[in-house]
């Protein structure tokens, strides 16, 4: 009896349990899977975003924290960086983010101008003066600069900080500036004001207060009286020399050019000099090959001759086999900038290779015959075409065209 009560219940509990899975499960309405979805991602860009605002707030903080115990240049120039990493967040996070005015307080108002009262103290005393003090100097101007380009500040109110860093002149060398980092640095801040709407009338009265500062200074110091003028002119572009008389006397273009122009006859020998080694070498490699084609040509006409005998059946496969080989051609670009090569019918539309060749280069290529080479643009359209034959050894490129032999 208790057996069969036992086995009554066993079989109770299994019905049980198989009608619960029998039972209709609940359904899952599609639109509101995919709203829910959709709510959790937007949740979790959401605090992404916060975590980036507040990761980049949190670093700014402490850099003018650090600033504020240490006024020094490095930590100046920590607080810039720290800054400028706006430029480094996402959209959605620059959203709402002041980072203005704590760059506005700090850099140009409160311990900024601190810093740079207290090394320009320290840099007019001549006596004490060192490449390593200029150089401070010239990076407080430059984050000067860089928090009134951020801060959208007129270029008309650049000028203190632009003459500033123009006066210090060169300080990682001894000798004139020309081409190098700091002298780089100077023209890319001038050329910074046109972009943020400046004018050349701004342009000109920071250097001439750059040049004021110079000669108040020291007015026996050429050397940096002629970087300021060097350095101005390099923004002035063809016309620098009229550009000059513009804000310059007559005096001081005349010691500038005594000192400019034998440097830049001398730069412009070494470049026509750079130019025609260049030209030598192209064409002496280029009869040295067509030298060595002449010799493959003449060893092909032997072998041609010496097999002329066989069967004619024979030599009409193996010249129609030789012309549908690969081609060795010469690409040799004469024009004095980079160009944009294509490979194939059509640059526009078809498939094919993209290349490009630098001024005054060669190069050798293996092409079938038949297959076309473009000459294009930077939006890859054609400018000019030519289709390899089996004869063809060289394509020269110009500018705009394309001259096959």
């Amino acid at each position: 009896m208790a057996d069969r009560l036992a086995h009554s219940s066993m079989v109770l509990a299994l019905s049980v349990v198989l009608g619960a899975c029998d039972a209709p499960q609940p359904t899952v309405n599609p639109e509101e899977q995919a709203a829910a979805d959709q709510a959790r991602r937007a949740e979790e860009q959401r605090l992404a975003v916060e975590q980036e605002r507040s990761d980049y707030q949190a670093k700014v903080a402490a850099a003018k924290v650090a600033l504020e115990a240490e006024p020094t240049v490095a930590n100046l120039r920590a607080f810039d960086h720290a800054v400028l990493e706006f430029g480094d967040l996402s959209v959605e996070a620059r959203a709402e983010l002041d980072y203005t005015t704590v760059y506005r307080e700090v850099t140009l108002e409160g311990l900024g101008k601190q810093i740079l009262d207290q090394v320009r103290a320290e840099w007019s005393d001549k006596k004490n003066r060192t490449t390593e003090l200029g150089w401070d100097l010239k990076q407080v101007a430059v984050f000067r600069l860089n928090a009134r380009a951020t801060c959208k500040i007129a270029p008309s109110e650049w000028t203190e900080d632009v003459a500033q860093m123009l006066a210090t002149g060169p300080t990682h060398d001894p000798t004139w500036a020309i081409g190098r980092p700091v002298h780089d640095v100077d023209v890319a801040f001038l050329e910074l004001v046109f972009d943020y709407g400046g004018t050349q009338a701004d342009v000109r009265t920071s250097c001439r207060a750059g040049l004021d500062m110079v000669i108040a200074e020291d007015k026996k110091d050429k050397l940096r009286q002629s970087y300021v003028l060097q350095t101005c002119s390099e923004v002035a572009g063809k016309d620098w020399q009229t550009d000059l008389e513009q804000w310059a006397t007559a005096k001081e273009i005349k010691a500038f050019r005594k000192v400019y122009d034998p440097i830049r006859a001398e730069q412009d020998a070494a470049k026509a000099a750079e130019n025609a080694a260049i030209q030598a070498k192209l064409d002496a490699d280029w009869e040295a090959e067509k030298e060595r084609r002449r010799a493959e040509d003449a060893a092909s006409d032997a072998a041609w001759a010496s097999g002329g005998s066989g069967s004619s059946g024979s030599s009409t496969s193996s010249s129609s086999s030789s012309a549908q080989g690969p081609v060795s051609v010469t690409l040799r670009n004469t024009c004095g900038s980079t160009i944009k090569l294509f490979y194939g019918d059509d640059p526009e539309f078809g498939s094919g290779r993209t290349d490009s060749l630098g001024s005054n280069s060669r190069t050798n290529m293996q092409f079938k015959v038949g297959e076309v080479v473009w000459l294009t643009d930077d939006a890859r359209k054609g400018l000019a075409s030519a289709s390899v034959s089996s004869s063809t050894r060289e394509l020269e490129f110009t500018c705009n065209s394309i001259r096959a032999r």
